[in-house]
């Protein structure tokens, strides 16, 4: 559920918030699996995809869980980076 946080930057609106208070701005994404919230511009998301969907994942979901995304024919270009070491 999204609320408004009031912040006193030149334009003096309101920058939504998630229920713990964390802004959420363009550059925040959630993480899909665990729902934390990245500072895009800080740390590093992974993007999956599989037909039409696509999935937003932290750092440590996407190395806890790679292999199974793979399994489940997921696609990512950090996957391919990973079987060029293997070979």
């Amino acid at each position: 559920m999204l609320k408004y946080m009031t912040f006193n930057y030149a334009t003096h609106g309101n920058v939504p918030t998630d229920d713990s208070g964390t802004m959420i701005t363009p550059d925040n994404c959630d993480c899909e699996m665990c729902g934390s919230v990245v500072d895009c511009n800080k740390h590093n998301i992974y993007i999956l995809q599989r037909g039409e969907e696509d999935m937003a994942l932290c750092v440590d979901c996407f190395e806890d869980n790679k292999e199974k995304f793979k399994n489940e024919n997921w696609i990512s270009d950090d996957f391919s980076d990973d079987d060029e070491d293997d070979e």
